[in-house]
């Protein structure tokens, strides 16, 4: 078994390999999608370049497994993306993968590590075991609203974020999602293109928003939900809700709109579930804090 960093010919190989394993509920990782496309979009859009985030393993010439790690200074945080392993052997594998990610620096020391993967993955709970990961309480489900569903949509809408609302945004976002994997000012760098946030605002003051963004894999996707504490059960995240699928949907090249909840917010699970999103999996994630088991 040979554990190296990804060639510059190897991309598809590797895609290939996932693309393979993800429908499989055992083998689920979180972060990718389900399709090629999606996958090598998704990977050609690591913040550090594919060709630096994975490393793989190689068995009799072929590529049976990889890793690869996502990660911002910024945040502290490193998101591991894997293993994704189609071998017997997937345990050990994995183990050697972990510290070849680690020697050859695809995963910086000193982060906080994160993996995410489909409940019945029991092989990636095992492996966080092992590596000194502690499970997240709860778990993450994923809902999807169809482009067929659009017209059993409310009419609700929303403004679109402006500039005099940036500080109250940052400051929501920041008490709503206190160790979320986008800051609100990262959040607003990003406001470009099809990437917006909505708002819904009264007598000058922020009560709510979400921020939705069309992927480069032609799916829509709403990452964060925030309400303020004295405008909740107002009805304010329904039309935050329904005016961002909206939006979202209006592109024709959107086909659906995915978000993920905590499965504990089942406020949040009851509003989505009664706009007509459809459960469509459960994940799991584990964290590691820095330098734990070293």
């Amino acid at each position: 078994m040979h554990i190296r960093k990804i060639a510059l010919n190897e991309l598809e190989v590797v895609v290939d390999l996932i693309a393979r394993l993800q429908p499989d509920e055992e083998h689920h990782i979180g972060y990718f999608g389900m399709e090629a496309d999606d996958i090598r979009q998704y990977l050609l859009e690591f913040t550090h370049g594919w060709e630096n985030s994975i490393v793989i393993a190689i068995h009799h010439d072929e590529i049976v497994g990889c890793l690869a790690v996502e990660w911002d200074m910024e945040t502290n945080r490193a998101w591991l993306h894997g293993p994704c392993i189609d071998h017997v052997a997937w345990h050990i594998i994995a183990d050697k993968l972990y510290d070849g990610a680690k020697e050859s620096g695809v995963l910086p020391t000193g982060l906080e590590e994160e993996l995410w993967g489909d409940v019945v993955n029991v092989k990636l709970g095992a492996f966080a075991r092992r590596h000194y990961f502690r499970k997240m309480e709860g778990h993450s489900v994923i809902f999807r609203f169809q482009r067929d569903q659009l017209h059993t949509l409310p009419s609700l809408g929303a403004d679109l974020i402006e500039a005099r609302y940036y500080d109250a945004f940052i400051a929501l976002h920041e008490k709503t999602f206190p160790h979320a994997y986008y800051t609100g000012q990262q959040i607003l760098e990003k406001l470009v293109g099809q990437n917006w946030v909505f708002v819904v605002t009264q007598n000058e003051a922020l009560l709510g928003y979400v921020y939705a963004r069309i992927d480069t894999d032609g799916q829509g996707y709403i990452d964060f939900l925030g309400v303020a504490e004295k405008a909740r059960r107002q009805g304010i995240g329904k039309r935050l809700i329904v005016a961002a699928t909206r939006w979202l949907l209006s592109y024709e090249d959107v086909a659906q709109v995915n978000l993920t909840v905590s499965s504990s917010n089942r406020a949040a699970i009851a509003l989505y579930l009664n706009i007509g999103y459809e459960h469509l999996l459960t994940l799991t994630a584990y964290r590691k804090r820095p330098n734990v088991g070293e």
